[in-house]
Order: C-alpha cells, then sequence, then structure tokens
C-alpha cells in the first residue's frame, strides 16, 4: 500500500486493532524509556516522567497527540507508518510535548489571548459596539495560532532526541513528513497551528 492510496478514513476492526497494538508495543516501550531518562535529565530525578503510549481503536485518520500525561495514537497512524522509526520519530515527537509541557504553556497563552480579547469586548460595549464576544475569541485563536508552531518545531527537536537515545537512526525521521505530503499534498503549504512540511523536513535536517 502507497501513501498516495492509503486510506485516511478507514476504521478499524477488533482484530486488525490487536494486530497494530501488537507491532507498537515493542516500538513503544523503546520510547517510553528513552522519554523518561532525557525528562529527568532535563527535569530532575523527582520529575514526574512516565507518560504511557495509549492505543485508541475508535479513533480514525493520521494523527497522533499528547495530553500532558500520555501520548494517545489512533490506529491509522501505526498502520501508515510502515517503517519504525518514524513510528518511534510520531511517539518521540508527542513525548516531547509532554516533556516540555507544551499542553499547559498553550491553554495558558490561550487564556491570556482570551482575556485580552475580552477586555477589548467591554471596551467596545462601552462605546456602544456590539461585538459578541467575537474579540475575546480572536484572542484565543491567535494565542493559539501564534505559540503552537514554535512547539511543534521544539516537539519535532526534542523527539530527535529522545529517538537517538531509544537507538533509532535519526538521519530516516524527517523523511516522514515527505511520506506524509505524498498522502495530504493539499496541507504541504499550508501553516495554521503546525509548520509546513517543507520547513519541518528542513529544519530537522
Amino acid at each position: 500500500l502507497s501513501a498516495t492510496s492509503f486510506d485516511t478514513k478507514k476504521k478499524y476492526d477488533e482484530a486488525e486493532v490487536e494486530k497494530l497494538a501488537v507491532r507498537l508495543a515493542p516500538i513503544a516501550e523503546r520510547i517510553e524509556k528513552a522519554s523518561i531518562s532525557i525528562c529527568r535529565d532535563m527535569r530532575g530525578p523527582q520529575a514526574n516522567c512516565t507518560y504511557k503510549v495509549i492505543l485508541d481503536p475508535k479513533e480514525v485518520g493520521l494523527n497522533a497527540h499528547a495530553d500532558g500525561q500520555n501520548v494517545v495514537i489512533n490506529p491509522g497512524m501505526v498502520d501508515f507508518a510502515t517503517n519504525d522509526t518514524h513510528l518511534a520519530f510520531v511517539i518521540a515527537h508527542e513525548f516531547a510535548h509532554n516533556i516540555m509541557a507544551h499542553i499547559a504553556a498553550q491553554q495558558r497563552n490561550v487564556g491570556i489571548g482570551a482575556v485580552i480579547g475580552t477586555l477589548g469586548d467591554a471596551l467596545a460595549q462601552s462605546q456602544g459596539i456590539k461585538t459578541e464576544g467575537a474579540l475575546g475569541k480572536l484572542g484565543a485563536n491567535q494565542a493559539l495560532l501564534r505559540y503552537s508552531p514554535s512547539f511543534e518545531t521544539e516537539a519535532d527537536y526534542v523527539g530527535l532526541y529522545i529517538l537517538a537515545r531509544a537507538g533509532y537512526p535519526i538521519e530516516q525521521a524527517p523523511d516522514f513528513w515527505r511520506v506524509m505530503s505524498l498522502t495530504s499534498p493539499d496541507s504541504i503549504y499550508v501553516t495554521s497551528t503546525h509548520p509546513n512540511n517543507p520547513s519541518r523536513t528542513i529544519t530537522m535536517e
């Protein structure tokens, strides 16, 4: 199955998910151990650095995300990343988000943006202008867009350190974004909450 013909909307049955879980387990274990090691080097031996990889059978599409505690990966991403180094990098990238506390930082940034925007709403209303909360929403969105790309770049960077400590060849990792581009060509040059794929590839290299 080539990247260009991969079904990003496929739903996996129980047997398929179990097969993917068997493949994922040893890769996840290696990355988990490396992530704990790097996390404690960076944050101290007493830091809470125990993050786990969770395969969510209900999720559809090519995605994985960090929630500040664990890394959740979709079956489709495990199936898509046939190169073990690529799959390991996806996991390492998400662990990096947790280690660097990006989720908490982003929530703070969005909250601050929303407060600033809400103050703008109040000022506008005092002048007889009805914004219906639009400035508050705009402030939150702008904060998200401003900081998210930098967090993604940092997670790529720290993810390479995790990958190396886990014993994977990091020179293979940047190619993951080229493979992703074959599957989703419309998103190659779109930059919103994430840097575009070419810039990520070049930066990682």
